[in-house]
């Protein structure tokens, strides 16, 4: 599991009460696996390279225009 700071661009839309977050993720293994903390809260990201194709999450951030997919 890797340790890192978290910095990433956050959008918020108050009205879906959704939270759109980007961030590049270092390939590093086949699963690799992100943990963020804080004092009162913390988020874990799993990310599986061996699946193909795009993550359904990309339908929703495309709304916001970002991010893309095309590195």
């Amino acid at each position: 599991m890797t340790q890192s700071s978290l910095n990433v661009n956050l959008t918020v839309d108050e009205k879906k009460n959704l939270r759109v977050l980007t961030y590049r993720f270092p390939k590093k293994e086949d699963k690799d696996y992100y943990f963020w903390k804080t004092e009162k809260n913390f988020v874990i990201v799993d990310v599986d390279w061996t699946q193909k194709g795009e993550s359904p999450e990309l339908d929703e951030c495309r709304k916001y225009g970002k991010p893309s997919s095309k590195l």
